[in-house]
């Protein structure tokens, strides 16, 4: 339970920094920003689930997590690729 919510966090963390850069860069990442507003609300949902002891529930929410963050390193990884093109 908490390996998975600690993936959740660091991927979050590694999306938004990526995220950022293609931003300072000029890039529109309003989707990829949408994604990371959804992955922080399900790892604040993960953590209340914690304490239920439902390890189910917080895989739910972690899993959706990391699906989310990944969505918006891939915008920001198009993004960049976008600029290297350009």
């Amino acid at each position: 339970m908490l390996a998975a919510l600690q993936l959740a966090v660091r991927t979050d963390g590694d999306a938004a920094e990526q995220v950022a850069l293609a931003k300072r860069a000029g890039m529109l990442m309003d989707q990829a920003e949408a994604d990371l507003q959804q992955a922080l609300q399900d790892i604040i949902t993960a953590r209340t689930q914690v304490h239920t002891v439902s390890v189910a529930a917080v895989a739910e929410h972690t899993d959706a997590a990391v699906k989310a963050s990944g969505q918006a390193l891939a915008s920001a990884r198009a993004a960049f690729d976008e600029i290297h093109y350009r």
